[in-house]
């Protein structure tokens, strides 16, 4: 499974973790988001809610007028930065762009068995379109 992964760049070591197995390419601002998404063939896009500077909206925006509707979008709240009611106003807003899954990683131990978890949520939301 190809995946792009939009975040912040200390989310990197943790998302490969649980992306092992797969094809996770990590941009971190939305010019290389955008040229990823043009260049490349994906099964899945993570977003993070600090992507970018908080700023995940301007590139869930820019899929949905690239017309990738088939695209999967997975939103995640991977670090504690705001509040939990942060991370439920984002699955919120992301549900209203069509977005498959939310995934806070405060629900999930940093260990194996929780990185497993998560990576079987991501997998789910893919294997849904």
């Amino acid at each position: 499974m190809r995946v792009l992964v939009a975040d912040v760049p200390e989310m990197k070591g943790r998302l490969a973790e649980i992306l092992d197995g797969h094809e996770p390419f990590f941009v971190h601002t939305f010019r290389e988001a955008v040229e990823a998404l043009k260049g490349g063939s994906w099964d899945v896009l993570v977003v993070g809610l600090h992507f970018d500077e908080s700023q995940p909206f301007a590139l869930l925006e820019h899929v949905r007028h690239s017309g990738a509707t088939e695209l999967c979008v997975v939103l995640i709240r991977g670090l504690d930065r705001y509040s939990p009611v942060t991370g439920q106003g984002f699955q919120l807003a992301g549900q209203s762009f069509g977005c498959r899954a939310f995934i806070d990683f405060a629900q999930f131990a940093r260990s194996q068995a929780g990185n497993e978890q998560i990576r079987t949520l991501i997998e789910s939301a893919a294997a849904a379109r």
